[in-house]
């Protein structure tokens, strides 16, 4: 199952104000090369949707992928500080004036070569995904793997924002912005329904 996150202020930051992490143009260095992204470039699909009222539609839905899904924060030590970024792993997060650092994770990394199956599933298979306050996710509790040191199979999460947008000269479509996957995440949900029922509501604007 996925994780559908709503609306944050980081998902909602300018583009051309951030970070980039995500394009697979070597703008991430680690261990002094240039990280391969290439598996997390945007990607387009048709999604289904179920409005309010029994109506179908289907509309496009871009996908972007965000630093968290190859990196972790901190962690925080006993004595209140947080760990330091070891040399070579340091991946900047948010706006680039004042980047949160982040630590390259490998687990995540390996992983998140599985996202794009991931997300290519739950469209098929109209997933359940549960909405929280914050985030709402699809939850894969058998994702099979070959990551060396991660239970197989993986009980991995998916957390991603959805957004409403209208391009110029184009109809209004999603904006889709997975914001972090790994695994073991302690995520608990109000409400669960179909992928399609989940966009349906957001489409409706009923989901405040």
């Amino acid at each position: 199952m996925v994780v559908w996150f709503c609306d944050t202020p980081a998902f909602e930051a300018k583009a051309e104000a951030r970070v980039v992490t995500s394009s697979g143009d070597g703008s991430v260095i680690i261990d002094g090369q240039p990280l391969d992204l290439s598996h997390l470039r945007v990607i387009t699909r048709q999604v289904a949707m179920d409005l309010p009222g029994g109506f179908r539609k289907v509309v496009r839905a871009d996908f972007h992928f965000s630093c968290h899904c190859y990196s972790r924060s901190p962690r925080q030590l006993v004595d209140g500080t947080f760990e330091a970024i070891p040399p070579g792993r340091l991946v900047p997060d948010g706006p680039i004036r004042a980047p949160r650092p982040r630590i390259f994770c490998p687990d995540r990394y390996a992983l998140s070569g599985q996202l794009v199956a991931c997300i290519d599933a739950m469209i098929e298979s109209n997933g359940i995904v549960t909405r929280t306050q914050h985030v709402n996710y699809f939850h894969l509790p058998s994702l099979t793997h070959a990551v060396p040191g991660i239970p197989d199979p993986a009980d991995y999460y998916v957390f991603f924002g959805l957004r409403i947008v209208k391009p110029a000269n184009q109809p209004k479509q999603f904006r889709i912005h997975v914001e972090s996957a790994y695994v073991g995440a302690k995520a608990h949900g109000r409400v669960s329904s179909r992928f399609s029922d989940a966009l349906g509501l957001e489409w409706a604007g009923q989901t405040k």
